[in-house]
């Protein structure tokens, strides 16, 4: 026997089974929605990290402005001191 008549018996039989009678897609959508889910849930503390550190992030950039406003006269002023004791 070769090889062409076995693939050929067994295409033969293939064709004249029946498919299952099984109706998984609801399962099948159950989980979809199931794993969609649990992926929702699993970034949720990032976004809140994140929106904690930005915030924490403009509270430095406003911090170290006022600084640098507040410091710029008592530099000027240190310049005209040293420059005077030169």
């Amino acid at each position: 026997m070769n090889k062409e008549s076995l693939l050929d018996k067994l295409i033969l039989q293939a064709q004249k089974e029946a498919h299952p009678k099984v109706d998984v897609a609801d399962d099948v959508l159950d989980i979809l929605a199931l794993s969609r889910q649990a992926q929702l849930v699993s970034y949720r503390p990032l976004v809140w990290i994140a929106s904690v550190s930005s915030i924490a992030a403009a509270c430095i950039i406003l911090l170290t402005l006022s600084l640098n406003g507040a410091t710029d006269a008592m530099v000027e002023f240190q310049q005209a001191i040293s420059w005077v004791t030169q």
